[in-house]
């Protein structure tokens, strides 16, 4: 069960204080969720770990000039672990552009590899449709997992990917469409993707 805002806001606030066991507890209660998400934006499963703990410990260095007034803590470590991931990979990418170029002589590596990566080193999921998802181009796929399986609101994840509320259900409806036509078993998810449809 999910930590509700309201307990989350206490503890923010009391962290803010300087209390750094509300600190540890806010890490405790989201740090499940986070790897989850970061595993839909990074392949390495040790960078999102570090990620994170670096995302906490800077809230902790500069906790004097955080907000008081996060209405949501989850949304607010989800945008923070995202912009971290998203520069890492950036940071990976220059450097393994850089190594291939001198090893095969200017030949670069295509992104499709990246993406095959991330799937390989994905986690088994229980269900066929995080097959189905983890297939999607990444932006629909942050924007599904973050919509049907972390239950967030259109401007929650607007917020977080930092686009417009329509980019997002475009992204939402692009992917179940994708989904649609797609899905090997159609009989089998045809009436969850028409469920997700109207959610």
């Amino acid at each position: 069960m999910l930590p509700s805002p309201s307990d989350d806001t206490a503890l923010w606030n009391q962290f803010l204080q300087g209390d750094r066991d509300a600190l540890s507890h806010i890490f405790l209660s989201h740090h499940k969720e986070l790897m989850q998400y970061g595993r839909r934006i990074h392949p390495e499963e040790e960078t999102i770990k570090d990620e994170i703990q670096e995302l906490f410990v800077d809230l902790w260095k500069n906790r004097d000039g955080l907000s008081r007034n996060i209405e949501n803590v989850r949304f607010y470590l989800f945008r923070g672990l995202r912009r971290r991931l998203i520069r890492s990979g950036q940071r990976q990418r220059r450097s393994q552009k850089i190594s291939h170029q001198q090893e095969m002589g200017g030949e670069t590596q295509p992104s499709a590899e990246y993406r095959l990566v991330a799937m390989q080193r994905e986690e088994a999921l229980q269900r066929q449709l995080y097959d189905w998802i983890d297939d999607l181009p990444p932006r629909q796929r942050e924007a599904m997992y973050m919509r049907f399986f972390q239950e967030m609101r259109y401007e929650e994840i607007a917020s977080i990917m930092a686009v417009h509320e329509q980019s997002v259900r475009n992204l939402i409806h692009l992917a179940i469409k994708t989904l649609r036509k797609n899905a090997v078993y159609p009989l089998l998810c045809g009436s969850l993707l028409w469920q997700m449809a109207a959610f």
